[in-house]
């Protein structure tokens, strides 16, 4: 009887943990046809844009691994994502990127490609995706909080009753979900940062040219436009990060387009350091750019009203 029941919580187990898996290898497949869908990528046909073929084969021969299937999306600002579930690997990049000298876009495919054969990389988008998911409840749970202290105001105007613990407990509520929405994005940022200095050294290792990689960096840091479109599933996972901004909050934007080129500049750097080239001067000047649109953003900031975001 013993030897039975301890048999049956074997099968149990097993049942539950391959139940786990198969909503794993759900959540991993959604995630990659919803970040294509968002991109509007649309496949690549064969025998189009030989370049990107020949350069991703090359690639993949170096790493001893299948090509996966390439996307493309109408955008003239250089910039690629990758995303793979369990079976499939995808690689998407921009009308713009096909634009790159030969060694950048070596450098740009490389550091994809690095996402997709990490050993970890589809827990890594899984987990962005989960983070993302998260910081979006907390944004809600903000809203929630401030529509229950403008019943509690509406109360004690038209009805003469101060609700003293549904204004505390709403409150609350907003605190919990700045805290939150701070917390998780800060975690995204460190995910995403440790991804990207793992793919960036296995791009320099790739490349045939070992500046390249460092180049195409410094390219888009000075580059001031941003791919569109990008929604919350799809912004940290691009190879130059497109962080969403309201449309009417130009401080945001402007912030999202700064730490966007300061982190670009940090691999630039990383990368020469890496490859053991010396830094262009025109990386040397991008980066006086940089410090003093910072500033600038201080400013913006110090002046504008406080407001909940």
């Amino acid at each position: 009887m013993v030897v039975g029941a301890g048999w049956g919580r074997g099968v149990g187990d097993r049942r539950c943990r391959d139940q786990l898996r198969g909503c794993l290898l759900v959540l991993l497949a959604r995630c990659r046809e919803r970040g294509v869908a968002q991109v509007a990528a649309t496949f690549l046909p064969p025998g189009a844009t030989p370049q990107l073929v020949n350069v991703v084969e090359a690639l993949s021969i170096g790493l001893g691994q299948q090509p996966p299937r390439l996307w493309i999306t109408d955008d003239p600002t250089p910039n690629a994502i990758s995303l793979r579930s369990t079976r499939n690997r995808d690689l998407c990049v921009t009308t713009g990127a096909l634009a790159l000298p030969r060694a950048e876009l070596e450098a740009l495919c490389a550091h994809e490609l690095g996402h997709l054969w990490a050993e970890d990389s589809h827990w890594v988008t899984a987990g962005l995706v989960a983070v993302a998911r998260a910081r979006r409840f907390g944004e809600f749970i903000v809203v929630l909080g401030s529509l229950g202290i403008l019943v509690v105001g509406l109360a004690a105007k038209y009805v003469d009753v101060l609700l003293w613990s549904s204004a505390v407990f709403s409150l609350a509520l907003i605190g919990l979900g700045i805290c939150s929405k701070t917390i998780l994005r800060q975690l995204e940022l460190t995910v995403r940062r440790n991804a990207d200095e793992i793919a960036d050294v296995q791009a320099i290792r790739l490349a045939r040219d070992p500046n390249s990689l460092g180049d195409v960096c410094a390219r888009l840091a000075a580059d001031e436009r941003r791919v569109s479109p990008v929604q919350w599933r799809s912004e940290l996972l691009w190879f130059e990060a497109v962080e969403t901004a309201k449309p009417n909050d130009d401080v945001a934007a402007i912030r999202s387009s700064i730490r966007s080129r300061a982190d670009l500049l940090r691999r630039a750097l990383a990368a020469y350091a890496e490859a053991r080239v010396p830094v262009p001067a025109s990386v040397i000047d991008l980066q006086q750019r940089v410090a003093s649109d910072t500033a600038r953003l201080a400013t913006l900031e110090s002046t504008r009203p406080l407001r909940i975001r």
